[in-house]
């Protein structure tokens, strides 16, 4: 069927797909179909890691790279873990150079003093053995980040300890029976402005 340029404006006979790639770009949409996905890309870690650090640190494998479209665009941020302790364990969200993207505000405590803020902490009920987490309790950390930047930017989950020992991917007590060894994933999705 012959392509058709019709006095009123309208184009006929251009089948679905006849466009080549490349050929619609984002700016030439029109305006209201903001929200759409762009593009996915997600880390998983199946391994079980540890860590006794004080302060904030990496968690090898929980980090995951991408390069927005636009800078006006936004990037849905979403962690899927299991974690445990012998004491709390804190973790955050972070962009880039290790900036905390999702934390409470500031507020006083007893006596005066500053709280901890973080996007997630957790307790296992004071036992070393993590009674609470036997099972496949997961936890899960979602941010909209706006990086404003074209340029690609670097997600991690990163985690610290109160006091003795966090682990990822496991519980306290490997020799329970009812123990699970669960998989972690962090995942970034670009989403159109």
């Amino acid at each position: 069927m012959p392509i058709v340029l019709n006095g009123s404006g309208t184009v006929t006979g251009i089948s679905a797909g006849g466009l080549p790639d490349g050929i619609i770009q984002a700016a030439d949409l029109a305006s209201g179909v903001g929200g759409k996905i762009l593009q996915v890309l997600q880390t998983e870690k199946t391994d079980i890691t540890s860590t006794t650090s004080t302060s904030y640190g990496d968690i090898t494998g929980m980090s995951v790279a991408i390069t927005p479209s636009s800078a006006s665009n936004k990037i849905l941020v979403t962690a899927v873990f299991k974690a445990v302790g012998t004491s709390v364990v804190y973790l955050v969200l972070t962009r880039g150079d290790n900036t905390i993207i999702l934390q409470g505000d500031a507020a006083g405590g007893v006596g005066g003093g500053t709280q901890e803020r973080g996007s997630v902490s957790i307790y296992n009920g004071g036992g070393s053995s993590g009674e609470a987490h036997y099972g496949s309790q997961m936890d899960t950390v979602m941010k909209l980040d706006s990086p404003n930047t074209t340029n690609a930017v670097t997600y991690k989950l990163r985690w610290k300890v109160d006091t003795g020992t966090a682990y990822l991917n496991r519980n306290n007590d490997m020799d329970n029976p009812y123990n699970f060894l669960p998989a972690a994933t962090i995942t970034v999705q670009e989403v159109a402005a």
